[in-house]
């Protein structure tokens, strides 16, 4: 069988070849050519749904992968933040500084130094940083949902999707 594309070429080219007809006869002709193809294309367009189908149950069992992993990594992340702590509180419970073990070496050391913002209103301007305004779009949405009103500066567009059920 055909490629869609190439169906769907052959089909618009039937259609032009219809508006050239001058007898009954081409035109019958041309319509059942125009029938065939619509047939293929819906033959097509059943094999792509299975497709997708089995694509969409693949896409769903990764998603779901993807958060067992995230979870399990997650965890794994935070029992690490755990011992770590644990550790760190028992050398300085013991008074030491650095612990060696047959694999490596422990040592507590102090993290560079960083900043913690205590009143945001004394910080002096040039050490603030001014972000560009965000648009709301969903407000605008909503806003004309109700009103009907488009405001300035905004045009309402409605894209279109393909869809299977």
């Amino acid at each position: 069988m055909a490629r869609l594309y190439e169906l769907t070429e052959r089909y618009t080219d039937a259609l032009e070849r219809l508006d050239e007809c001058t007898t009954k006869e081409e035109a019958d002709a041309v319509m059942a050519e125009l029938e065939q193809l619509s047939d293929d294309i819906a033959d097509k367009g059943e094999a792509y749904a299975r497709i997708i189908r089995n694509k969409q149950s693949d896409v769903d069992a990764y998603a779901a992968e993807i958060k067992r992993l995230q979870a399990r990594k997650l965890a794994a992340e935070t029992a690490i933040e755990h011992m770590k702590e644990s550790i760190q509180s028992a050398m300085t419970l013991a008074g030491a500084n650095e612990l060696t073990t047959s694999i490596g070496r422990w040592k507590i050391q102090k993290n560079p130094v960083s900043v913690r913002v205590s009143d945001l209103m004394q910080i002096p301007s040039d050490f603030l940083i001014i972000r560009e305004p965000e648009v709301n779009r969903r407000a605008i949405l909503e806003h004309y949902k109700d009103t009907g009103e488009i405001l300035p500066g905004v045009d309402m567009v409605q894209t279109e999707g393909v869809r299977f059920r």
